[in-house]
């Protein structure tokens, strides 16, 4: 599966974590939408389709521009990122 990652995304505003795998070849605009998606039907909640959100890496705290394609970041397997 080299055209997916597995991360860790923490979610403040529900306070839980999921764990994901994560397009290598999208931009972190469309896979913010997507994780968004994901959790919002897991949840419930649907105020996670409607809102922009960002990936902040839990360790570096470096936020991730959107225009950013997932593979050319420091982005890999096992990364936790925060959905901001």
């Amino acid at each position: 599966m080299d055209n997916k990652i597995l991360v860790k995304i923490y979610s403040p505003e529900l306070g839980e974590s999921y764990d994901v795998f994560i397009p290598v070849n999208e931009y972190i605009s469309v896979v913010s939408k997507l994780v968004a998606s994901v959790i919002s039907k897991i949840t419930g909640v649907e105020t996670f389709v409607n809102k922009k959100y960002l990936f902040m890496n839990k360790k570096t705290l470096q936020v991730y521009d959107n225009k950013a394609i997932v593979r050319d970041t420091d982005i890999k397997n096992s990364t936790e990122l925060v959905l901001l």
